[in-house]
């Protein structure tokens, strides 16, 4: 995972074994975007300032990922959902507890974002390969497609 410092740090979020980037769709930027997996092209809807709030009580960061084109809006589970399959969405960053996630370290050197709401894992649906897949939460289980590479870009 990309350093956490207090602050924040631009980012994406590249999916373990593939070459796609967590992103919003067509760089949408109100509530209720989409949010899906695309191909990295260092478009401008797959960046994320990833923002410390605090440290968990297992010593885990839990953060809040704004959209770096619409810095108001933040990465959240729609209707601050606890159920499996609940999409992944922009929603206007107000500390909603469906808006922090808690990214760990897997055991094999990606990074996993689990819901602070729900406690389930960013992930994308059916571990799909497509274009356009949506995000979603689920059960965490170490499942590749819940694997992210977090990587700094300034």
């Amino acid at each position: 995972m990309a350093s956490v410092t207090e602050g924040s740090t631009r980012v994406y979020l590249a999916r373990k074994n593939t070459t796609k980037c967590l992103e919003s769709a067509n760089n949408a930027g109100h509530d209720g975007a989409r949010v899906q997996q695309w191909q990295c092209q260092d478009q401008p809807g797959a960046y994320w300032l990833l923002n410390f709030h605090h440290w968990d009580t297992d010593g885990w960061p839990v953060l809040f990922l704004q959209h770096s084109a619409h810095p108001d809006k933040c990465l959240a589970i729609g209707n601050n959902s606890t159920a499996n399959g609940a999409n992944a969405e922009l929603r206007t960053c107000q500390g909603q507890p469906g808006a922090y996630w808690k990214g760990f370290n897997t055991h094999d050197g990606f990074t996993a974002y689990q819901n602070m709401n729900s406690l389930k894992c960013l992930e994308i649906f059916n571990g799909s390969p497509n274009n356009g897949a949506v995000a979603q939460q689920w059960t965490c289980a170490d499942q590749d497609w819940a694997k992210w590479n977090t990587v700094a870009k300034g």
